[in-house]
């Protein structure tokens, strides 16, 4: 069922993209729409459901996303909804976020909602709220710092913060993957509770759709197993 659903995930977006791309051509500018809203939709198939150092369970996992975001005086408001779909006993998982971002020039802040639903266990869902900001560092390297606070089911945590910085490896030549480095801290435990690393890369399949394969690995503490996983995601715009 999982295989079936990444098909036809995959598939319609292929065929969205394609009259997409036909449609810009015939008219000979980019696609975009009357309102000023981008779109994005993703469709990724991974070998497993890792976050925040932990797997998840279920196995294999198949996700869709869709994301709308427009720009308003200097702000970019955006909507995300993603679908992650597992096997083997694990649970279907809804999130929506919602997010305000601005370029500051020193940095980019974005402050933002995400409400974690499971349809078929009502009891997990919550609400965390984050505060993030980003920047160019040094030597081609991008970093970014966010604090999430559960508003919800556990509001008496202090919150979890997680470190983040970015490059691409563009010294390999034509061909320059993308290196991810996190790092996840508990602050009421007061400790980091996993490090993990992603090494991905894109293809243009067309003007408005691209492919990434990816792998990771993700160092945890004592208490948890460490996880190699990766997998591979569609993107297209529109």
């Amino acid at each position: 069922m999982i295989k079936q659903t990444a098909i036809m995930v995959i598939g319609a977006a292929v065929l969205a993209t394609s009259a997409q791309a036909g449609a810009a051509a015939e008219a000979g500018a980019p696609v975009s729409t009357q309102s000023g809203i981008e779109y994005e939709l993703t469709a990724g198939v991974h070998s497993h459901y890792v976050w925040r150092g932990q797997d998840q369970g279920g196995g294999q996992l198949v996700d869709t996303s869709l994301t709308a975001s427009k720009e308003l005086n200097g702000y970019t408001v955006s909507a995300n909804i993603w679908y992650a779909s597992t096997g083997n006993g694990g649970l279907d998982e809804v999130d929506v976020t919602l997010a305000v971002e601005k370029d500051f020039g020193f940095a980019t802040l974005a402050f933002g909602a995400i409400y974690y639903g499971f349809p078929d266990d009502s009891s997990g869902q919550t609400t965390e709220l984050f505060l993030s900001a980003s920047r160019d560092l040094f030597a081609d390297i991008s970093g970014s710092l966010t604090y999430y606070k559960d508003i919800d089911a556990n509001d008496d945590s202090d919150g979890y913060i997680e470190l983040g910085l970015s490059r691409d490896l563009d010294f390999f030549g034509s061909f320059a993957p993308t290196l991810d480095v996190v790092a996840g801290f508990d602050v009421d435990s007061e400790k980091f509770t996993h490090y993990q690393a992603t090494l991905s890369t894109g293809y243009e399949l067309t003007e408005s759709a691209s492919l990434s394969p990816y792998v990771s690995y993700s160092k945890a503490d004592s208490l948890v197993d460490d996880e190699f996983f990766g997998g591979v995601v569609l993107s297209v715009s529109f």
